[in-house]
């Protein structure tokens, strides 16, 4: 091979270089950002359904019972007092909870994410179409589960208790953009009852 050729092959391997650099700058500058934020947004869509389906599936299994989670006290003329939580069962519920939880993700992580690319790059065209860019959820980093309460009117001198699971976790997630971690929440209400009367004088909090 002439040494002319040689120089031209060197010129064209130094302009692809060029080329190609330019163009990760490109992407890593004005469209990585796009394919990440798409991504949380995707994930904490996904990764919600995954925890409403999982609460459900521990409320659907019987294991919640309001009278186990909640004593009622009520006073002389039988109206309810006093709300006392048994935190035994709380935290079995929790637990229980956390545990359909963590093995919702785990089957979900195993399931192929994907964000067509005409959303991100041309919504304004191609929305919902185009080549698939991958997501991969890598790990579940951490969850929590806390209780809460609320009050309704439920009719004539009555109230309605709710009692309302939010399930925290962050799940680290593979992009082409990097890694990103996600912050998921959600809650659904998990027990209620119909109190006669008002809203107790005392409530002793779910913890």
């Amino acid at each position: 091979m002439s040494r002319k050729w040689r120089n031209r092959i060197r010129l064209i391997v130094c302009l692809l270089l060029v080329l190609c650099g330019a163009a990760y700058l490109l992407f890593q500058l004005r469209y990585a950002p796009l394919v990440k934020k798409a991504a949380m947004l995707k994930m904490d869509n996904d990764a919600a359904g995954v925890i409403n389906d999982a609460i459900e599936s521990v409320v659907e299994s019987g294991k919640v019972d309001y009278n186990k989670l909640v004593t009622l006290e009520k006073g002389s003329d039988g109206t309810v007092t006093v709300l006392k939580s048994n935190m035994a069962a709380i935290n079995e519920l929790k637990y229980d909870i956390l545990d359909a939880v963590s093995q919702r993700i785990l089957d979900f992580s195993t399931e192929k994410i994907t964000l067509p690319a005409g959303s991100i790059f041309f919504p304004e065209f191609f929305s919902g179409h185009g080549p698939e860019i991958p997501i991969r959820l890598a790990t579940l980093r951490s969850s929590g589960a806390q209780l809460e309460s609320r009050f309704s009117d439920a009719g004539i001198n009555q109230t309605r208790h709710e009692i309302i699971v939010v399930v925290s976790i962050e799940v680290t997630i593979v992009t082409p953009a990097g890694t990103i971690d996600v912050p998921v929440s959600s809650n659904a209400v998990v027990a209620e009852t119909i109190i006669v009367g008002g809203v107790p004088d005392t409530f002793v909090t779910l913890g």
